[in-house]
């Protein structure tokens, strides 16, 4: 697969981690167990047993439902940077694998990628030479993290502003998981 497609998946699916991390990993190893378990490597496997599955399920719950007491909210902000970040690269992980790196089939290589990617050097590096596929995952790691601290940044100003106007936090909720479940299909079925 084209590394910059990877990277622009990795970037939303880190931004989705943001606002609701475990439901974003967790509709991820679903995915990964049910379409795409031999994709990763052995040394992934891990992340898409049914085991890792179903704590990451619960999490999910606890999550979607911890979000709609203010009080409990506020006092998880710190632990929800850290959590969504971790999220964040742990997905990064995973869909870089399961898209092949950038040695997959069709993807440029060598020569052939400084052509087709110009850009800052940082950003050419992940794609250049023999650690390509390890510049990838580094760099999807941390433009994930990045994108996750971010969103969780713009989701507490706009539930402050939906605060004011008196949105009930139920309707947000339930908004907010809908929406993550629909990019994060869009993501996976629609590269």
């Amino acid at each position: 697969m084209d590394p910059i497609t990877t990277i622009a998946q990795v970037i939303v699916a880190g931004g989705l981690s943001g606002a609701r991390p475990a439901l974003t990993l967790c509709l991820l190893q679903v995915y990964a167990n049910l379409f795409a378990a031999e994709a990763l490597p052995e040394e992934l496997r891990w992340m898409i047993h049914g085991y890792a599955i179903a704590v990451v399920g619960v999490a999910a719950l606890v999550e979607h439902f911890a979000r709609t007491d203010p009080d409990l909210d506020e006092i998880l902000k710190v632990p929800n940077v850290i959590i969504g970040s971790l999220s964040a690269v742990i997905i990064s992980f995973i869909l870089v694998a399961l898209r092949g790196g950038v040695e997959g089939e069709g993807a440029p290589s060598g020569a052939e990628s400084v052509a087709l990617f110009e850009g800052p050097v940082i950003l050419r590096a992940g794609f250049i030479g023999e650690g390509g596929e390890t510049g990838l995952l580094v760099l999807c790691c941390v433009l994930a993290a990045l994108m996750s601290v971010v969103v969780t940044m713009v989701r507490r100003q706009v539930l402050a502003a939906l605060d004011v106007v008196a949105v009930p936090g139920r309707l947000v909720r339930w908004i907010e998981s809908g929406t993550v479940v629909g990019a994060l299909g869009i993501v996976l079925l629609l590269p």
